[in-house]
């Protein structure tokens, strides 16, 4: 009987392991907004305290980095909603594009969803 326990335990916790999420390390939004033109790549992810999720695009002129952060968001009742009321929960993830070099997109720390 100890060792149909033992069985049953190890069988649950090999078929609850798939249920495991896993999320990218991300940076906080009040981290994001503190960034400025013309930072090094070491000076954004010393900022954001993440290195680059992904490079999106490298060549002899130019270098995206894709960063991760989430945003900010209330919970609260429907029926209750205003303005200023409900509690701080952690938001969607947004993607920062970070581009170094000769960039033509028109943008450096573009932030797009």
């Amino acid at each position: 009987m100890k060792y149909f326990g033992i069985l049953i335990a190890v069988y649950l916790l090999s078929t609850l392991n798939s249920c495991i999420m896993r999320a990218p390390k991300y940076a906080l939004s009040e981290n994001v907004m503190t960034l400025k033109l013309g930072q090094s790549k070491e000076q954004v992810s010393k900022i954001l305290g993440i290195e680059p999720y992904f490079v999106v695009s490298a060549d002899d002129t130019q270098t995206v980095f894709l960063y991760k952060y989430r945003v900010a968001d209330r919970a609260t009742l429907p029926f209750l909603m205003k303005a200023t009321n409900g509690k701080k929960v952690r938001g969607k993830f947004i993607n920062l594009y970070d581009c170094y070099e000769g960039c033509t997109y028109g943008w450096y720390h573009g932030l797009l969803a």
